[in-house]
């Protein structure tokens, strides 16, 4: 179990909250243009990196407001 400060109701359990993915991840400005494999690159892979990485995370038991979290992952 974690928490997460919600900037409107407070430090809460992260189980009130639905992870929202990557952060900073740019959305194409064509995206009609693009090839079905340059689509599913940016739908679905992601870094994943062994450190520090940005998420997303939206309150959905609470103000439904978007939070981003910086996380570190070391295992």
């Amino acid at each position: 179990m974690f928490v997460i400060n919600c900037p409107y109701c407070g430090v809460r359990d992260h189980q009130e909250f639905k992870a929202g993915g990557e952060a900073h991840i740019e959305r194409p400005k064509q995206p009609t243009e693009l090839s079905d494999d340059e689509w599913a690159e940016y739908l679905f892979m992601r870094k994943n990196i062994k450190g520090v990485q940005f998420e997303r995370w939206i309150h959905a038991h609470g103000s439904i407001s978007q939070i981003e979290r910086l996380l570190c992952f070391f295992s």
